[in-house]
């Protein structure tokens, strides 16, 4: 059996803030989620996703994120965050 620890490098967190990804910008995670994520200390909203593109910008304008995306793929392959809150309907996740 191969060892696979010597494969895994760990990288530790040393950003003063922690950028947050959004997926799915519906009314819970507008009315409630955000609002909590976006006081949290040393965090930033950074990137939403949502499949409507027009609330996408809309909330990403409201809480200053970098970006805003209709597809959970574009944000997966960017640098844009560091950790993901998914907030999608029941039924995608």
């Amino acid at each position: 059996m191969q060892e696979y620890h010597e494969k895994i490098r760990f990288k530790p967190a040393v950003a003063d803030t922690i950028r947050i990804g959004v997926v799915g910008a519906g009314s819970f995670a507008k009315a409630k989620l955000m609002p909590l994520v976006a006081k949290l200390k040393h965090t930033k909203i950074n990137a939403v996703v949502d499949a409507n593109i027009a609330n996408s910008m809309n909330v990403s304008k409201l809480y200053g994120a970098a970006r805003a995306l209709a597809h959970d793929d574009e944000l997966f392959a960017t640098d844009l965050v560091d950790a993901v809150v998914i907030s999608s309907a029941h039924k995608y996740h």
